[in-house]
């Protein structure tokens, strides 16, 4: 699954993943605008996993989207478009219960 995701960010295999690294350094590795959304898209899934936005969560999401010059307006579009897709997994697995 790490693979599938580092492939998808196009992030090289060889990053320790079990360093410690600032929020700054870990930004730096994406170099894609492609990498920058899947990045930006996954993280907000991550966040929105739990239906909850915190403060500490929200910052992190404003601080990616500086450091990938997205808009805030692209950033709502991106968190909108995300509880869509949750709210239709979590629809799905209520089909699979029925």
């Amino acid at each position: 699954m790490i693979d599938f995701y580092l492939l998808e960010m196009e992030i090289e295999d060889n990053i320790a993943l079990n360093s410690i690294r600032s929020l700054d350094e870990i930004l730096g590795e994406f170099q894609s605008q492609y990498s920058k959304k899947v990045a930006m898209l996954e993280i907000i899934g991550i966040v929105y996993s739990d239906d909850i936005l915190d403060e500490s969560e929200d910052e992190v999401l404003r601080e990616m989207a500086r450091r990938f010059n997205f808009s805030n307006t692209t950033l709502e579009i991106y968190k909108n478009w995300t509880k869509s897709m949750l709210a239709l997994t979590n629809q799905g697995h209520l089909l699979l219960e029925i």
